[in-house]
């Protein structure tokens, strides 16, 4: 499946999620687990956040072993996420990348917190904030500082990975979602 196939498939995903008409229960069978115990062919790569409120399985309405998902908070490209997408790239053969943020991120909003008023925090808390704040601004709003936040994981992606960055017929975008209304905007 090539990356535009990839991506339609998500947005009626998207479509089915919104207008309550899921498929994903109904595709949980015995058979298909068994078929993918065998192997995975993923159609597409989600880089997205570890918040329970942003599961990708469910937002794009797809089943066990059509998304290879990568979950850390605020949707870094950490070098373990980068190296789990090149997994999915080399080997699986996945051609269509997305990173998704979504709207009132903890991740984000508590960096921009940080860099209003810098805050008490971990030594873990404090390498995720340093790993987001080149992308914003203290002066952007949570909503600009999140769509910056996608930007710059996307940039990251090619710019760490040669690998991600020499694969001709991969297409990486952002997307963001929305927790009030259940909406996927994409950055195509």
């Amino acid at each position: 499946m090539n990356a535009a196939e990839a991506l339609q498939r998500l947005k009626e995903g998207n479509q089915r999620f919104q207008q309550n008409e899921t498929l994903l229960f109904t595709k949980m069978q015995a058979e298909l687990r068994a078929e993918l115990a065998q192997a995975q062919t993923p159609f597409a790569i989600i880089l997205g956040c570890a918040d329970s409120r942003v599961p990708p399985e469910l937002i794009f309405d797809q089943t066990l072993g059509d998304l290879f998902t990568v979950r850390i908070a605020g949707n870094v490209a950490s070098p373990a996420a980068i190296a789990s997408i090149e997994y999915a790239v080399a080997k699986l053969g996945t051609r269509l990348l997305v990173v998704l943020g979504h709207s009132s991120c903890g991740a984000v909003k508590a960096t921009l917190d940080h860099l209003n008023e810098p805050l008490d925090l971990t030594p873990s808390l404090t390498a995720l904030v340093n790993t987001i704040s080149p992308a914003i601004t203290k002066t952007q709003t949570l909503d600009q500082a999140i769509a910056a936040n996608v930007t710059h994981s996307r940039q990251t992606l090619t710019s760490q990975s040669s690998l991600l960055a020499s694969t001709s017929n991969l297409q990486i975008i952002g997307a963001t979602y929305s927790l009030e209304t259940g909406v996927v905007t994409f950055d195509e």
